[in-house]
């Protein structure tokens, strides 16, 4: 079999090696008879593989000890419900910066939930650009900011990391460890 390399947003190449083991691994995890996914979430086994994911991704992250790791599924779609959902904490507003087709979704599903205001747009500009930060127009009673730093379908991207005193929210699933030098530097 000829391997293809698979450049496109989301899942990348994996080197065989990888693959292999986690073939060997699906059926027979570690030689406990069972796959992982067929394990109890609160068994030794599966609690031990979460707390070496959190304690790699600290390690590569350099992320301190006072920030919580969340590991979520669904994705940003689900995220996007859940954001509202937890960090409005009694607040009615939330701020929102459109790009493109990513924040769309955001922004009309936040919309189920709060008011959402929003603190900029480059819709005029036919979302070839993120704003600058001059632009963004933060409410008072906002809960928080939510912006797609990377706007994959459009190839809208943010060269920077919006500086607010609220809760800033993106996510970043997608392009996590291309921010390493940003991320260490907002983490402090």
């Amino acid at each position: 079999m000829t391997r293809k390399y698979n450049f496109s947003a989301g899942p990348a190449a994996l080197p065989d090696e990888v693959l292999q083991q986690a073939q060997r691994d699906l059926c027979d995890w570690q030689g406990k008879g069972l796959s992982i996914m067929e394990m109890s979430h609160r068994s030794d086994e599966f609690v031990s593989v979460a707390q070496q994911a959190e304690q790699d991704l600290r390690e590569l992250m350099s992320i301190p000890d006072h920030y919580k790791v969340l590991f979520l599924q669904g994705g940003a779609s689900s995220q996007f419900a859940m954001l509202p959902m937890n960090l409005l904490r009694g607040k009615q507003t939330a701020d929102y910066i459109n790009t493109g087709i990513w924040s769309k979704k955001a922004i009309a599903e936040a919309s189920r939930y709060c008011t959402v205001n929003l603190a900029a747009s480059t819709a005029a500009d036919d979302f070839r650009r993120a704003p600058a930060p001059n632009e963004i127009q933060l409410s008072p009673e906002a809960a928080y900011l939510h912006y797609t730093s990377n706007e994959t379908i459009g190839g809208v991207e943010f060269n920077y990391i919006p500086i607010v005193a609220l809760c800033l929210w993106s996510s970043i699933c997608h392009r996590i460890f291309s921010l390493l030098p940003w991320m260490s530097a907002v983490l402090e």
